[in-house]
This record gives structure tokens, C-alpha cells and sequence, in this order.
């Protein structure tokens, strides 16, 4: 190796100790802190939501652009059954007193009747003996004490009363009688037929009065669906179910069930002529008439500008129109008299049908 090289490979090795030592001095003191940040920017707002109760039991609830259908729960079990109430007090009674003349008084509840016993007793196929009422009234019956009475039909139909030992059978005019199904008239027992109307399976009763066949019920006829007609007094369901439906005219001229028509005015004439113009002989014994003759006339108010007056008036439409203003219609009131009339066609009333 030449002289030169070893000099400065001697020179390199000097130098690089030297830089060893200058490289090993004590640490350095910490730096200041930095400048704090710049804040950050606010958040956007949330979305508001709104909560609607609906009236089918749910309810609906709108959070910006978003709806939600909220349901209830499912009913819960049936609770366990309350308590039996107290009893009721022993209802009236009923006797029956011999007058030892051929007749006898019946008493049920307050309500007499005389009872004609006939003069040829003959005896049922049951070997009951039969006796004849002169009376046709209806009498319902309870039990109390020893006295009691029973009330009951036999499978021909005939209608018994037995009190005691002694029995009773309602005849009417001769002829045996069911309160339940038949009207007696003038001593002669007509029996209700029934009607069904095709479109909704509703029965009606329906008699037979001086030629004409009427329905003995009030119309309840609610139309189709999205076509409905009629309404109920006060939008309550039950008067409809007791009275039936009020409709306008526009709407009676048409409801009667096929085979069946809106009666015309001559036609609700001959009926109040029938009954001598007497509104007893025509209301249902629940609205307080004798109903002597079946048709057992509803009162079932009317629709006015307000809902008035059930159950101490009813109001039928007939189809005749006012000649004098084809506005207004003829409709028949029952109350404590019987009276034809006519109204504005918008007012609401009771219909009862006449078969074809």
C-alpha cells in the first residue's frame, strides 16, 4: 500500500472519531406548544315528527318525508266472569177463579180476562180437556207461590194455560191461537207470512190486511256497498235494528224488495178506512196500539233538519208526488191519530212495502 493511501486512510479514521465524540452531547429542551385548532362547524338540524290518532284504532306517525302506520295490540284473554248478580224478586203470578156460572176470570200480572167456558167440552188428542175463550187478548204469564201459572204451546200450536190443576186453552173465534205467530181478527186467526229479501237475506214479517199484503216490519234495507242508502235515527245502529231505516223519497221509490212497491196514497187510505181511521188499531202493542189488525206500526221518528220525535211519531212515504209542486211527497203519520200530508222529498221517514 503506498505512503499516500496510508495517510489517508489515518485521516479518515481521526475524523470519524472526532464526529463520534461531537454526537453524543446531552438532549435538547421540549418545544412550546402548538397554536390550537380552528372549530369545527354546527351540525345539521334533525327532523321534527308528528303523531295522528286515526278512527279505525290506529295511528300515523310523519317523521319529515317518512310516514309509519302504527297498530294496537292484540286484545289481551277474556277476563274471568263476574260474579252472579242477586236474584231477581218472584214475578206476578197468576189465578184463576171459578164464578160457578159456566165462566172464570184469568188474572196474570194484574191483567183480567173473563173465560167462557164451552158448552160441549170436548177433549184433544192428548185427552185435555179444552175450553173456549171469549177473549182474544194476549196474556203473558210467571211464576210465584203456589198460585203459579205456565204458558206454553203444544206441537199442534195450540197456546195453554195452566194453572194448577185447571187449564186454559186460547181459542180465537173456535179456533186455536198462537200470540206469537198469529193475529186474531174479528174472531178469525191470520197468520203472519214471512218475507225475505233476496238482496240482503233480511226477514221481514208481512200480514194480510182487507186484500193487501203489508210488511208488518219497517224497512232496513242499507243498500250496496258504496251505494248505501237510508240512515239511522241519531246515527245509532240499535234504531235502526228496533225501527228500521229513514230514507228520503228519492231513495224509498226505489228500496222495496223486488215483487214489493212504495204504497200509494189510495193504498194507505183504504188502510186507515180498514181500521176506522183508529192509529191504536194500527201501532205495535210496543208503541202502546192494540194492533188489532197486524200491522203493528213502528214509531220511528223522522229526519227533519235534526233527528225528532221516536217513538211518538211515525212517518211513511207513499209514492205520489205533490201535483202542485213536484218538490214535496205524500207520506202517512201515525201518532194519536193517522193523517196524510205532504213534505219536501229531502226529509227522511220510515217505508213499509205492499206486495205487487
Amino acid at each position: 500500500m503506498s505512503k499516500l493511501k496510508l495517510v489517508l486512510l489515518a485521516a479518515s479514521a481521526m475524523l470519524a472519531m472526532a464526529f463520534t465524540v461531537s454526537c453524543s452531547g446531552d438532549d435538547g429542551s421540549d418545544g412550546k406548544d402548538g397554536v390550537d385548532g380552528t372549530p369545527g362547524t354546527n351540525g345539521i338540524n334533525g327532523v321534527s315528527c308528528s303523531l295522528k290518532e286515526n278512527t279505525n284504532g290506529t295511528a300515523t306517525l310523519t317523521c319529515g318525508d317518512k310516514t309509519f302506520t302504527i297498530k294496537n295490540g292484540e286484545n289481551g284473554d277474556p277476563g274471568a266472569p263476574g260474579a252472579a248478580g242477586a236474584p231477581g224478586a218472584d214475578g206476578e203470578g197468576c189465578t184463576l177463579e171459578d164464578n160457578g156460572d159456566g165462566t172464570a176470570v184469568l188474572t196474570c200480572g194484574g191483567v183480567s180476562i173473563n173465560i167462557t167456558i164451552a158448552n160441549d167440552v170436548s177433549s184433544s188428542s192428548s185427552g185435555e180437556e179444552d175450553i173456549s175463550s171469549s177473549s182474544s187478548e194476549e196474556v203473558s204469564s210467571s211464576s210465584s207461590s203456589d198460585n203459579s201459572c205456565t204458558l206454553w204451546q203444544n206441537a199442534k200450536g195450540t197456546v195453554k194455560i195452566v194453572c194448577g190443576v185447571d187449564e186454559v186453552v186460547i181459542y180465537c173465534g173456535g179456533n186455536t191461537f198462537n200470540p206469537a205467530t198469529d193475529v186474531c181478527r174479528n174472531d178469525a186467526v191470520l197468520t203472519y207470512t214471512t218475507l225475505t229479501d233476496s238482496r240482503d237475506g233480511i226477514k221481514y214479517k208481512a200480514i194480510e190486511i182487507d186484500g193487501a199484503v203489508w210488511m208488518a216490519e219497517n224497512l232496513n234495507y242499507v243498500g250496496t256497498l258504496g251505494s248505501e242508502i237510508g240512515a239511522c235515527y241519531g246515527d245509532d245502529d240499535d234504531n235502526c235494528d228496533a225501527y228500521g231505516r229513514l230514507y228520503n223519497w228519492t231513495e224509498a221509490s226505489a228500496a222495496c224488495p223486488t215483487g214489493w212497491h212504495l204504497p200509494e196514497k189510495t193504498e194507505w187510505e183504504a188502510l186507515a178506512t180498514f181500521v176506522g181511521n183508529d192509529a191504536e188499531k194500527l201501532k205495535a202493542k210496543s208503541a202502546g196500539g192494540t194492533d188489532d189488525v197486524g200491522f203493528a206500526a213502528l214509531l220511528g221518528g223522522f229526519i227533519s233538519a235534526s233527528p225528532q220525535n221516536i217513538g211518538a211519531i211515525g212517518r211513511f212515504w207513499n209514492i205520489d208526488e205533490d201535483i202542485y209542486d213536484n218538490s214535496d211527497a205524500y207520506y202517512l203519520q201515525i201518532s194519536t191519530s193517522i193523517s196524510q200530508n205532504t213534505s219536501v222529498k229531502t226529509n227522511k221517514f220510515s217505508v213499509r212495502c205492499v206486495k205487487d
